[in-house]
């Protein structure tokens, strides 16, 4: 059919406005478009201007020199200014240069860089125009190591290793890579290898460890482990060294990993079980089970080895147990432990009484008391720790009827800042209480205050204000201890204001006084 007379058809077809008018594809005629295409105009010119300056030029003196930038390049990643480096690689490239010596140096370069993918792409292409060149299998096996592909390592290693007399070092670096990548058969050829080149090398026992603990051969295996610190004690240090530096730059799995290492060789090393406890503990509460056994594994080899971990791990332990299993028992056991070895342990004094409460049986109340009432007089413990055991104090002799020394301890606890925990009603009844017994509530130097400080002291401003607030409600609301403390507060508050104002007369009338003196002498 031609268009001429599928026309009319055409006509006679009614598209939904909103179809009709929608184009095929979205305009890219934006600003946004039109930046994006002058500057890679801009980025792209200057290169071009350069490859028809090095095309068109008859002059060889004004044509660029690529040999002299590809020798730039190896200068300045000699001075290990390696972007310096792959600029200059690049724009030789631009301008055509070529050989295995700059696809070597800029395949170094990524390499430097963590750019394993594209240093690949250029150790090939220099493979590709020197297949002699054997040490780019090395090369691109480290780069598949760094890419955690330890199979494709393993199989440039072995390349390198079947056209060259074998290398101790890379021998080794090819069983490690066979290890990862579960060429158990391989490791062991290559490790037996390695053995009969160098039979005091630590790191040969080390992976044959490792060898046997993936095959199953556990005794063997801790036997091959033994024999590294045997030969070299100092062998785990930098092991030691490295996961402490992975655990502050919070790479927390790869610190672990570390410290496991270390505690194949030293498996009574019961620092480094802590060390481990504390890193799972870090990872989150779902691997609580691992950080307990970690904890009681130290516990258990400190008892037979030389390391001394100290009482602070049976806290640890204790509040693991307490937190993440309600395990009370065992925590109120651990904290006792501490306590034995050290009788004034300030987090155990304070976590066992918060167990005891938890659990609240017959005399823990009073096991409580008994603890924080240490706690609390320990000179090292700052004032913010100690407010709730303060507060517990005053609520449980107040409980008690004792209330002078409930009075005590709702003191303490407001110099401890805690004061908005604990019920006001009861620290005015316990003040007044101690009020009428005639206690020195109120200040030990001044139990009157009848001296009139300047400022009054902090037990008067709180009985004052007891006082106040009482006398405002309904007389329905008093309670007998009330009208007694009134009887005796009253008069007592009256004689208080009373010498005030006549203090405050005194002064008025010294100062002028003085005034008229100074005028009479003028």
């Amino acid at each position: 059919m031609s268009l001429a007379t599928s026309k009319p058809l055409l006509s006679t077809i009614h598209y939904p406005a909103a179809v009709k008018k929608q184009p095929l594809l979205p305009p890219v005629s934006t600003a946004e478009s039109r930046a994006l295409v002058a500057e890679f105009k801009k980025a792209t010119q200057g290169k071009k201007n350069e490859l028809r300056r090095f095309v068109m030029t008859e002059d060889e003196k004004a044509k660029p020199d690529r040999e002299g930038l590809v020798k730039a390049a190896q200068d300045a990643f000699d001075k290990e200014r390696v972007d310096e480096a792959l600029t200059l690689i690049k724009e030789a490239f631009g301008l055509g240069a070529s050989g295995p010596e700059i696809y070597q140096l800029a395949g170094e370069c990524y390499q430097i860089k963590g750019m394993f993918e594209e240093a690949i792409d250029m150790y090939t292409g220099s493979l590709e125009q020197d297949p002699m060149n054997l040490n780019l299998y090395h090369s691109r096996g480290n780069c598949y190591l760094l890419m955690d592909e330890p199979d494709r390592a393993v199989d440039e290693f072995e390349k390198f290793l079947k056209m060259e007399e074998p290398v101790f070092d890379l021998v080794v670096k090819t069983a490690r890579a066979c290890l990862d990548a579960d060429r158990f058969t391989r490791a062991l050829e290559l490790l037996t290898l390695a053995l009969e080149i160098n039979s005091e090398d630590p790191y040969v026992f080390y992976n044959f460890g490792e060898l046997y603990e993936k095959t199953g051969d556990n005794k063997q295996a801790n036997a091959y482990y033994a024999k590294v610190t045997e030969l070299n004690p100092d062998f785990p240090a930098p092991y030691l060294e490295q996961a402490e530096m992975e655990e502050e730059a919070g790479n927390l799995q790869v610190a672990l990993q570390l410290f496991q290492s270390i505690l194949k060789m030293l498996p009574n090393s019961a620092p480094t079980y802590l060390r481990c406890a504390d890193i799972y503990l870090k990872l989150g509460d779902e691997f609580a089970n691992n950080a307990l056994t970690c904890m009681t594994r130290a516990i258990e080899v400190d008892r037979e080895g030389p390391d001394n971990v100290g009482e602070g791990v049976y806290v640890k332990r204790g509040l693991l147990l307490f937190d993440q299993f309600n395990d009370i028992a065992g925590a109120i056991a651990d904290f006792s432990i501490c306590l034995n070895i050290n009788p004034q342990h300030s987090a155990a004094l304070e976590y066992r009484p918060a167990a005891y409460r938890q659990r609240n049986g017959s005399g823990d109340l009073d096991r409580a008391k008994d603890d924080y009432k240490t706690f609390v007089s320990l000179n090292t413990v700052d004032l913010v720790r100690k407010g709730p055991p303060n507060v517990f104090l005053a609520e449980y002799y107040f409980a008690a009827g004792d209330y002078l020394t409930a009075a005590h301890y709702y003191m303490e606890a407001w110099k401890c800042g805690a004061e908005h925990t604990y019920d006001v009603e009861k620290l005015g009844l316990s003040l007044a209480a101690n009020f009428l017994a005639s206690e020195s509530a109120i200040d030990p130097e001044d139990p009157t205050g009848l001296s009139l400080r300047n400022v009054p002291p902090l037990q008067h401003i709180l009985l004052d204000n007891y006082y106040r607030s009482k006398k405002a409600l309904e007389p329905t609301a008093h309670t007998e201890l009330f009208y007694r403390f009134q009887d005796q507060w009253g008069p007592y508050k009256a004689a208080i204001d009373r010498k005030r104002e006549e203090q405050d007369l005194d002064k008025k009338g010294a100062k002028g006084a003085k005034g008229r003196r100074k005028s009479k002498g003028r």
